[in-house]
Order: structure tokens, then sequence, then C-alpha cells
């Protein structure tokens, strides 16, 4: 069994800032991350009301969840090894908090597909090749233009009918991303709900750094599905999530990259949540955050190598690049 070579504190956040658990919750979490194990629960008992709250940490995802109403809340972990490192990073000389607001809003009206996709025709395409979409072949026929084959302006070595290429389902909020090699085409948006992106700066270190740590800290409040969602109409519950990025040259890249995502409305939306299961909430849109500080991969947290790689692919995949 794997044992934790400091003593550590458990916090969670509420209302802007963190708060420490108490002694029962913390010993409990404590001894199941110590064990390894990726869950675990703990009953609160409130004072004051009597009340007694059962709660079930995910400690991959780095959530506290109320058994009893789904609420989520970040948690996270310090030991006395990182908590030690803040003396080293001093706060005067972080950046100042910065804050983006996101408004939803309907699919950005576009082009044609041909302005879009700058394609020209092919009227002699290789003998070889049919159309990427639809694996017909091409005959061109002067009553039935929709035969003739073109060539996206990014694209090469495939071609599609224009009548295919035409075709509604080809666009996707203002944009068109290539079947085959997934070149974009316009700005991709995504159907992210009212909300906002805190960023702020602490002195202390992800595990694996030494130096300062960005903190994002994302809010969506209730609200009502828009045309643009899964069930129009309907409420949907909020959410608010944390994440960190090491303060250096690669974190602030890659922090860079995730405003753009936000703005465009891809880093969230409104689905089922794995965690809870409950539906019609605000969820990740799969471009991976580290929730963590420390724990490694299995705990959505620091160090793991290949993360920076991994998230500047999914942002790719979106059109989002430096």
């Amino acid at each position: 069994t794997h044992q934790s070579q400091h003593m550590a504190k458990w916090f969670f956040w509420e209302h802007h800032s963190w708060h420490q658990f108490d002694s029962i919750g913390e010993a409990a979490v404590e001894s199941a991350f110590s064990n390894q194990e990726l869950t675990c629960e703990s009953t609160f008992h409130n004072p004051r009301s009597g009340r007694q709250t059962v709660y079930k940490y995910d400690l991959q995802k780095m959530e506290q969840i109320n058994t009893e109403t789904g609420f989520q809340r970040p948690i996270r972990r310090e030991d006395d090894a990182r908590a030690s490192k803040r003396a080293r990073h001093g706060a005067a000389d972080l950046p100042p908090p910065q804050a983006l607001t996101f408004t939803a809003r309907p699919a950005a009206q576009t082009c044609a597909v041909e302005q879009l996709t700058e394609w020209t025709l092919v009227p002699d395409p290789e003998a070889d090749k049919d159309c990427a979409i639809c694996t017909f072949g091409f005959e061109p026929s002067p009553s039935d233009p929709s035969e003739t084959a073109v060539k996206f302006s990014k694209c090469t070595g495939h071609y599609f009918h224009k009548g295919c290429a035409e075709n509604p389902h080809m666009m996707q909020r203002g944009c068109i991303k290539c079947p085959i090699c997934a070149t974009l085409y316009g700005v991709q948006t995504g159907n992210q709900p009212d909300g906002q992106m805190g960023i702020s700066y602490r002195p202390d270190s992800c595990e694996g750094y030494d130096c300062a740590t960005i903190v994002i800290d994302y809010l969506f409040p209730h609200g009502m599905q828009t045309a643009e969602m899964a069930n129009p109409g309907l409420p949907y519950h909020g959410t608010a999530r944390q994440a960190f990025l090491p303060h250096n040259e690669e974190g602030g890249k890659v922090l860079e990259l995730l405003k753009i995502a936000f703005e465009r409305g891809l880093l969230f939306t409104v689905g089922e949540s794995i965690t809870t299961g409950r539906q019609n909430t605000v969820v990740w849109n799969g471009i991976h955050h580290k929730t963590s500080m420390a724990g490694g991969a299995s705990h959505h947290g620091y160090p793991d190598e290949t993360y920076f790689a991994r998230v500047r692919e999914e942002l790719a995949a979106r059109g989002v690049v430096e």
C-alpha cells in the first residue's frame, strides 16, 4: 500500500475560496487517496442544523458530490512539501487576475460552402478516385452539375461530388470539417451556456514544477436550454470547475488557447454527467483540464508528461491553434 510521505490537508471550493475539510472527512479522503482508491464517502454532521450529509469523493476528477442533491464541488490536496514551496514564488510578482464572460449565441451564419472552402472544380479527377462522402464515382454531366467533382482548397488527394459537398449536414455551427483529413474551414463554435472564466495565480507549485500556478475558475449558473442545446426549453443545472496550469512558458501558451476556446463556446456543453448520471447539466466538452495540482494522471493532476501534447491536439481538432 502506498503511504503519503507528508501530512496532507484537503480543501473544497465554495463561495469563491478554498475551505479545509473537517477532520473526519479529511481522514477518510486521505486514507482512500493513500491506498490509491478511486472513490470514497464521508458523512458530514452540521452542528447548527443537526443535518447529516453524505458526500462522495471522486479522486480521479477531484470532485466532491452531494449524494442527495448531486451538487459537485472541486477539491484539492495539499501536502507539506508543496506548501513549503510558496516561499520561493512571491505573490507580489504574479500577474493580476483576469475574468472572461461568455454569452450563449446562435451559430454564425456563414457563406456558401463554395466560398468557405474555396473549392475548385475538377473536370477530370483521377480514374481511381471516388467521392470521399458517398464513395460513388464521378460522372460529370452538363444536365446534372451536382455530379461534378470538387476539391477543397486545403485538402489533398480526395474529391467530392458538388452535390455531396453542398449537403446541409456538412455545415456544423458555421464551419465545415473535411470528413477525410479533418481540415477545418471557417471558425468552429460550440453550444456552451452562459458562464465565466476567471484566471488567477498562486505562489505554490503544481507537483513536478518549480514555478507558481495558474488557477482557472469556471462558473456556470443554472439556466434554460436554448435552441442550440440538446433539450431546448428545459432547465439545466449549472456547475463550478477549477483547473490548474504551471505558470511557465508552456502553461501560459495553453492558457491563451483555452481562453480562445472559451470565447468560442467550446469548453463546456449541456448533457449527462458521467460522474453523477444527472441529465441536463453543464459538463466538460472533450478538452481535458487538470483539476488537481498533484496526484498524477490517475487523479487528473500533475505530473503528467503527455498532458500538454494531448490538450493541444484536442484544441487543434477544434481549430484552436497558436
